[in-house]
């Protein structure tokens, strides 16, 4: 159990250092999105979310990633409300993957 946790937190520090990058990216290319107001970054980052959810491969991640980016330099919370049904579905695909993969994530 101990070394589980100890790998958790491995997991933690590679999403950060991930999540670091991206954020670095976003300010070298000179913050693409800074120009536009909170309720057009709400406009787009739907169905960029979407495209993201569909595909969740890279090539739709860059525009997600930099619009979740922009808002959460401005400390803005991205219109979840409008994809919940989405959320909702990979809530349960994690759901389903941890309770069949790996039983040792369901215990408190």
């Amino acid at each position: 159990m101990a070394d589980e946790a100890v790998e958790w937190g491995a997991d933690v520090d590679l999403l950060d250092l991930e999540q670091t990058g991206e954020l670095e990216s976003y300010l070298q290319r000179g913050r693409p999105y800074a120009n536009l107001t909170a309720s057009e970054l709400d406009r787009c980052w739907v169905p960029a979310f979407r495209a993201w959810f569909r595909s969740r491969g890279a090539e739709d991640g860059l525009g997600y990633y930099d619009l979740d980016i922009e808002m959460e330099l401005r400390g803005l919370e991205p219109p979840v409300q409008i994809v919940r049904a989405e959320l909702a579905l990979s809530h349960a695909q994690l759901a389903a993957i941890t309770d069949n993969g790996n039983p040792a994530l369901n215990d408190k």
